[in-house]
């Protein structure tokens, strides 16, 4: 399983967007996709993801990667409410 790092594919480690000379996120690569984990009860988590993962994605193994203990999706107490909710229950892409 992999580790969901800011500008990389959480699935595969990839990097999927760019960043300036001071290090700040300015852009996304070619293979830059976004992604909703959707539950049953319609909440949503939007995320980052690479074009050749996307199609292949598991919701529940995406889910476990963006809330797993050394994860830098978010605070640690939005992913523990996260957690709460179970995993979701489909993925579904952002059309640009």
């Amino acid at each position: 399983m992999g580790m969901y790092k800011v500008g990389f594919c959480p699935m595969c480690g990839t990097q999927i967007q760019v960043q300036d000379t001071m290090g700040r996120w300015v852009g996304a690569k070619t293979n830059f996709r976004q992604a909703d984990l959707i539950w049953a009860d319609g909440h949503h988590c939007r995320t980052i993801i690479c074009k050749d993962c996307l199609p292949k994605a598991d919701a529940k193994e995406l889910f476990e990667i963006i809330t797993a203990p050394n994860s830098y999706a978010s605070n640690r107490s939005t992913l523990d409410m996260l957690e709460k909710k179970g995993p979701p229950i489909k993925i579904q892409e952002l059309r640009r």
